[in-house]
């Protein structure tokens, strides 16, 4: 049986109001016929079962120390995606990170991308691209 193509690209609609916080998406373009779901607060997407999906992600942001994002899969964090940059204290420096992973969904599986910043540092300008594509069926 043919798979048909699922995709969602969603952009970084808001900065989050804690340091460590989910951020909050909103869709750009979406062809997932259910597949790929945003939940209505714009934190949650969830994954349809039985399939295997990229997952790319492209955030910015100026911050005054370290700025990262933390993906999470079905309420874990997932620290071998995770990106973290480096600026220097007190520079506001203009940040990048980005991930590119694979996520096999054998239940239906929710994602969420934590905005990691210290403490003592802020960050201001967030803004990215979420890209999701179903690749493949398990």
């Amino acid at each position: 049986v043919p798979m048909t193509s699922a995709y969602a690209v969603y952009q970084v609609a808001s900065s989050p109001s804690v340091h460590e916080s989910y951020l909050v998406h909103q869709p750009m373009h979406q062809g997932s016929q259910g597949a790929i779901a945003l939940s209505a607060d714009g934190t949650t997407i969830t994954l349809q079962a039985g399939y295997v999906y990229q997952v790319s992600y492209m955030t910015h942001a100026y911050a005054d120390h370290t700025f990262g994002i933390i993906p999470v899969t079905q309420g874990e964090a997932d620290q071998r995606v995770t990106s973290i940059a480096y600026g220097t204290p007190g520079a506001n420096t203009w940040l990048n990170v980005c991930g590119n992973y694979l996520v096999p969904a054998e239940c239906d599986t929710t994602l969420q991308f934590s905005l990691h910043a210290p403490d003592s540092g802020s960050v201001s300008g967030l803004g990215g691209i979420l890209s999701i594509v179903r690749v493949a069926a398990l």
